[in-house]
């Protein structure tokens, strides 16, 4: 649901609603792949940091158009699975024309903190997402609960912290508001919901963050 807010013009109201995050992404995504550019290189490494393995079972948290897909299948192979989730509808759309030969791809219209897997995951990879989640330790919980034993949650940016909040900043609403926290703020709800840290990077060329989990057997 948008906000309503209203505005007085000559003594007129007149009612502006703001989009919602659903409806800010559904409006570019016709022109998102154009407008929006990640560095290949930058996005490999980041990929080959992680140390997906084939045959791994991996949830793409925010997939867009499915900036992540092609990277994630050259690990999992074709033994793996990857689960691609996004709240807006245009973008997995776009998703699924790109990769609608991969048989190995499920893709979901979902909100990430609606998820209900258990244990399922080897691997759950936000990339350029989670500004975007509205609650932020929420999630992190419910993403510790959907891995395995010794599975991995990645949290990734191609581009600083200070770069990405300086970018959303001067978006419009609500994409203004959507930050990315410091680093030990990110750690400390991953400690909180039982996840081992494993890596944390947070300079100005990326933001990177893996832990695992490690659950009472």
């Amino acid at each position: 649901m948008g906000f309503i807010f209203y505005h007085k013009i000559n003594h007129k109201i007149e009612v502006i609603k703001t989009m919602d995050t659903r409806e800010y992404f559904n409006s570019l995504a016709g022109t998102w792949d154009s407008i929006v550019q990640h560095d290949p290189q930058k996005l490999k490494k980041i990929i080959d940091m992680t140390d997906i393995k084939e045959g791994d079972t991996v949830l793409d948290v925010g997939c867009g158009t499915g900036v992540l897909e092609g990277y994630l299948l050259k690990k999992v192979g074709k033994s793996g699975k990857i689960v691609a989730v996004d709240i807006s509808e245009k973008m997995i759309e776009k998703a699924k024309q790109k990769f609608k030969d991969a048989s190995n791809i499920t893709f979901l219209c979902a909100d990430a903190l609606c998820l209900d897997f258990e244990e399922y995951f080897d691997v759950v990879f936000c990339y350029s997402v989670f500004p975007h989640i509205d609650d932020k330790e929420k999630a992190i919980k419910n993403f510790a609960k959907m891995l395995k034993q010794n599975g991995k949650l990645i949290i990734a940016h191609s581009q600083s912290r200070q770069a990405i909040n300086e970018l959303h900043k001067k978006l419009p609403a609500p994409i203004n508001s959507h930050l990315l926290p410091e680093m030990d703020q990110i750690i400390s709800w991953c400690k909180d919901a039982g996840l081992e840290m494993i890596l944390g990077v947070d300079n100005d060329e990326m933001l990177l963050l893996i832990a695992t989990a490690i659950k009472n057997l």
